[in-house]
């Protein structure tokens, strides 16, 4: 995998519009410019799933809540 030009953190708790923004996002970079780091914070949704349809090559780390 070649080496980004920016990795942008991406912090996600109890956001219904994310995969919107993402897509957004990804529209914007040229393929291989940017990686993209999603830390979702205990989120109810299903931040995984929408992270990865809306960009396939993104990190997903997940700190539950406690």
């Amino acid at each position: 995998m070649p080496t980004a030009w920016i990795s942008i953190v991406v912090p996600a708790w109890r956001t219904p519009h994310l995969r919107a923004a993402l897509l957004s996002l990804k529209g914007q970079a040229a393929p291989g410019d940017v990686e993209l780091i999603v830390v979702d914070d205990g989120s109810e949704e299903d931040v995984r799933t929408c992270v990865h349809h809306a960009w396939p090559g993104a990190v997903y780390l997940r700190q539950d809540n406690t």
